[in-house]
């Protein structure tokens, strides 16, 4: 099971980054060293959303809390549950778009 991610359950001197490949990583802020791991918990941390290859520069997917994924526009701060470039919505997702009209 991942940690939870957030300022309010880190120890007093930590912070935490996000790499390009949506990777969690903990900054010790007196030490200036930096791990992979939750410093409470000892385990990784998933953001939740990932860069994919075939998605144009600033975009990336993300999931919702049901499990749909939806796509993440950096640029101009906008998201969509279509792929950018091919425009489809995921079969998976159908169920999910439909609810939200």
């Amino acid at each position: 099971m991942a940690a939870p991610l957030g300022r309010d359950n880190l120890p007093d001197h930590w912070s935490y980054g996000v790499c390009r490949d949506g990777r969690v990583f903990f900054i010790n802020d007196k030490t200036r060293s930096t791990t992979w791991l939750h410093p409470r918990t000892g385990e990784p941390v998933n953001s939740g959303h990932m860069i994919r290859s075939d998605l144009p520069r600033g975009w990336e997917e993300g999931f919702t809390e049901e499990g749909a994924s939806y796509f993440i526009n950096h640029n101009v701060r906008s998201t969509s549950f279509r792929h950018p470039v091919t425009r489809q919505i995921s079969p998976e997702n159908i169920e999910y778009t439909l609810q939200d009209r």
